[in-house]
């Protein structure tokens, strides 16, 4: 079944019984399996309840969108492919409707910019990785200049 790489997601069992005289003519056990690669969650804060999602209404989708794409640092990059795909999912004809909700979700501190296309994703509204390591990625964001 390929060890570390692989995950059992269901398994069934299924026995061919011959009733006349309870002799069990086939057994069969049959797995789904999927690679641990392909598989992704997704965190959202809830500790201080959902009220820091309100201001963002139509904007959450972006935000996991957002958070697909981005790295163990909670960065995303941007790539001319990757806004092209973001555009599409939503319909968008071009490129300024993204940059313009890019400009909302960073007015309302969900996103801070690094570089011209690499962005920081709120560790405190969205986060991939271990809980250990929130911390310092919300020390990261913070240390990260508004704007």
């Amino acid at each position: 079944m390929g060890g570390y790489r692989n995950k059992r997601v269901y398994t069934s069992r299924v026995q061919s019984v011959d009733f006349s005289t309870g002799e069990v003519l086939s057994d069969t056990n049959t797995s789904i399996v999927v690679s641990r690669h392909n598989e992704q969650f997704a965190m959202y804060s809830t500790t201080d309840g959902l009220d820091w999602a309100k201001p963002f209404k139509s904007y959450l989708l972006l935000m996991m969108l957002l958070n697909i794409y981005a790295d163990r640092d909670n960065v995303v990059s941007l790539s001319v492919r990757k806004r092209k795909k973001i555009c599409d999912f939503f319909g968008w004809s071009n490129v300024v409707s993204l940059s313009n909700a890019l400009g909302v979700l960073i007015s309302l501190d969900g996103l801070r910019r690094i570089s011209q296309n690499d962005f920081m994703l709120n560790p405190n509204m969205f986060y991939r990785g271990s809980v250990l390591a929130k911390a310092s990625k919300v020390e990261m964001f913070n240390s990260l200049v508004k704007g």
